[in-house]
C-alpha cells in the first residue's frame, strides 16, 4: 500500500507540474496576442500620419 501511495502522490505532482507549465504556455500566447494587437493598433496611427504628409508633400512639388 506504501508505494501505490507513492504513486499516487508522484502522479500527481506530475499533473500539476503539466497543469502549470500549459497556464504558463497559455498566458505567454496570451500576452504575445496582446502585445501585437497593442503594436498593430499603435501603427496605424503612423500610417495616417504618413497619409496626411505624403498629401502636404504633393502640394509643395505642385507649387
Amino acid at each position: 500500500m506504501e508505494i501505490r501511495g507513492e504513486l499516487e502522490m508522484d502522479v500527481e505532482r506530475d499533473l500539476e507540474e503539466e497543469i502549470k507549465d500549459e497556464i504558463y504556455h497559455l498566458v505567454l500566447r496570451l500576452h504575445r496576442l496582446y502585445q501585437h494587437q497593442k503594436e498593430r493598433s499603435g501603427k496605424k496611427l503612423p500610417e495616417q500620419d504618413a497619409g496626411t504628409n505624403k498629401g502636404q508633400k504633393e502640394k509643395h512639388l505642385q507649387r
